[in-house]
């Protein structure tokens, strides 16, 4: 039986997906505090892998849980989520959006909301890996999984 877990996979494709469609065809509307060509290729090219891991997650959220090339992808999304959202947590203002003087009173930006989004995703794949480790050991050992 799939995990609920797996729902993880289709959470991180919510988060990314949207960001990768916008990255890629409307790079200069993105809210961004001084946008060079330097920054609209970075983004465009962040865009590009964030497509990527969208369209591999929807394609492997479907297979059993003990495939190799599943839990490999695993690994890809905590450590590109974990990245994220330590680099998003430490980083200066960059978008110039605010959720209004209460939030920002709270320091509630949107660089630490993204932040703190991302550390959910990772510590949900997290979650899944430990779920799934008996079906690994299971499938190892030549078990009905």
């Amino acid at each position: 039986m799939a995990s609920p877990f797996n729902l993880m996979w289709l959470i991180s494709v919510s988060l990314d997906g949207p960001l990768a469609l916008l990255g890629l065809f409307f790079t200069t509307s993105l809210p961004l505090v001084e946008m060079t060509n330097t920054t609209i290729v970075f983004a465009k090219l962040l865009s590009i892998v964030l497509l990527a891991l969208s369209v591999a997650s929807i394609l492997v959220a479907g297979l059993p849980d003990f495939l190799p090339g599943k839990r490999a992808l695993a690994l890809v999304l905590v450590i590109y989520h974990a990245g994220f959202s330590t680099i998003l947590l430490q980083a200066p203002r960059f978008v110039p959006v605010s959720f209004g003087d209460m939030a920002e009173r709270l320091n509630i930006t949107p660089e630490r909301t993204l932040g703190c989004m991302h550390g959910v995703v990772a510590l949900l794949v997290t979650g899944w890996w430990q779920v799934t480790l008996p079906a690994v050991a299971a499938a190892k050992a030549g078990k009905p999984v």
